[in-house]
């Protein structure tokens, strides 16, 4: 069943997924390498110095995709299938954690509750670490006190890694080692539970270091770390930043209800254990990790709502500890009321966490199981000859692919970030100096109109140089493509290709 499921996670994806800014800001530093630790960014020429050091993001994830890379190298459906198969393994951890009831059914649904929590399959098309960052932390919560050598080296290295991967991943095992040290420190004192915690929470401080020192050894990459954190803030500011952003932004659409529904499950399930942890009762091993996993929920959300953070996404790194208290939720109120309710809460979280799968397959059918991927491909196939050719985000999978094939130069037209406009303005310069007549540029008329990041004007998105459309005497419209293939409404599905005059 498990390996059935991991078939599915990876197919919805790879055939209904979008191939948008988010998948490049995770692994296409990694997209071109060919040696583990090689990280930059490909397709932006040498602006900034991305074409020799990665550094926008959190370098977690694409340095242990790298290390993979002399065994695996990277490609769309080994990328899916490898998050797939995190994914399953999360799920099946929920199991092990979880597990109030040891019957078939339970274990069953509880499975498939967790491979189904929603964000998973956007988070997956997008190649997000908040996948990797779930595993860690249930790695972690799973084996938080064991003692026996091989879940020991387990959990150290999960702390070792999580501060690379997500500010998630520093946050919630810090929360978790407070924890303990307030519990600690009323029973031996405060220098000795400093002293105990210290030696416990030894991996995460290497990974903070390590953190530090990625940035700290590459000038580069410090120097573009520090301008996307200028550009998220300037993005967060313009979208009317206050306690409410995220509320109106993260969890405020229709979209997200299902995940709504689970986080609002799991904080209900954390309520059922205020009472024992106000009193500092001692609990089973079992009921701790209930109360890890509500500290790590709680912690997330206020963080999220500190950092005014407008992006639902980074919540997949708590949904299998939300699930894990959902299903626990359930199986308390049953007992207290009536057995049935247990059958009937499973089977309702399953109806309502199956809506986007259920949405996602009858796209791939009425698209004839055509994936928006491969139809990109045969259009980039399409175009006539040309020593570069300026593409759009949604052709950076593609671009790589056949630039190792015929050896052309692919690169963006513009900055394929979120960037300030005097930035993004010196990056279409610098590309647009470079640009021979006739030379190639596939335009996303999409990318010019809407998307949450055009609504300010500051970090949109939008060309701010290179605009063909009304340069006439520089660009000759020679081509429109048309992908047939429909998935979501910010996918673009026409696209304009100019040849420079």
């Amino acid at each position: 069943m498990a390996i059935f499921f991991a078939f599915v996670l990876w197919l919805l994806p790879y055939f209904a997924g979008s191939v948008i800014v988010d998948g490049f800001q995770s692994l296409g530093a990694v997209s071109d390498s060919s040696k583990p630790l090689d990280l930059h960014w490909p397709l932006v020429g040498t602006f900034m110095g991305y074409q020799q050091a990665w550094g926008f993001h959190w370098p977690g994830w694409p340095l242990l995709r790298s290390l993979a890379l002399p065994l695996i190298p990277r490609t769309t459906w080994i990328d899916l299938l490898l998050l797939s198969l995190i994914w399953s393994t999360c799920s099946w951890y929920v199991i092990r954690i979880s597990s109030p009831r040891s019957s078939t059914f339970f274990r069953v649904t509880t499975y498939i509750i967790a491979v189904l929590a929603p964000g998973y399959l956007v988070a997956a098309q997008s190649y997000r670490p908040e996948i990797v960052t779930a595993l860690c932390l249930l790695i972690i919560l799973h084996y938080w006190q064991a003692k026996e050598t091989l879940p020991k080296w387990m959990r150290t290295t999960a702390l070792t890694i999580l501060p690379l991967l997500h500010p998630l991943g520093f946050v919630i095992p810090v929360t978790w080692f407070s924890w303990d040290f307030l519990g600690e420190s009323k029973k031996i004192g405060i220098a000795k539970a400093s002293k105990n915690i210290t030696r416990r929470a030894w991996p995460l401080i290497l990974g903070a270091l390590l953190f530090c020192s990625w940035f700290a050894l590459q000038p580069d990459a410090w120097a573009q770390f520090q301008l996307n954190v200028k550009s998220q803030r300037q993005l967060v500011d313009g979208l009317g930043a206050g306690w409410n952003t995220f509320f109106v932004w993260a969890i405020g659409s229709r979209d997200t209800l299902p995940l709504v529904g689970i986080i609002f499950g799991a904080m209900l399930g954390s309520l059922l254990f205020i009472k024992p942890v106000l009193k500092r009762q001692e609990l089973g091993s079992e009921f701790q990790k209930f109360i890890y996993s509500a500290l790590g929920v709680w912690i997330a959300l206020v963080f999220n709502i500190v950092a005014k953070n407008p992006n639902s996404l980074h919540l997949v790194a708590i949904l299998p500890m939300c699930i894990i208290l959902h299903v626990n939720l359930i199986d308390r109120v049953s007992k207290a009321i009536h057995p049935i309710l247990f059958p009937v809460g499973m089977f309702t979280t399953l109806l309502v966490l199956s809506i986007y799968p259920l949405k996602y397959t009858y796209n791939i059918y009425q698209n004839d199981g055509r994936s928006y991927r491969s139809e990109i491909v045969a259009s980039l196939d399409t175009l006539p000859h040309a020593d570069r050719v300026l593409i759009p985000v949604a052709f950076w999978e593609a671009a790589l692919e056949k630039q190792k094939d015929t050896g052309q130069i692919y690169q963006f037209s513009t900055f394929p970030n979120i960037l300030n406009r005097s930035e993004r303005t010196i990056y279409e310069q610098q590309t647009l100096s470079n640009v021979k007549a006739g030379d190639l540029l596939v335009w996303d008329p999409l990318q010019e109109l809407g998307g949450v990041f055009n609504f300010v004007e500051i970090t949109a998105l939008r060309h701010q140089v290179i605009c063909p459309p009304s340069q006439p005497d520089l660009w000759e419209e020679i081509q429109r493509i048309h992908i047939p293939t429909d998935y979501s409404k910010g996918q673009p599905v026409e696209f304009l290709v100019y040849r420079k005059r």
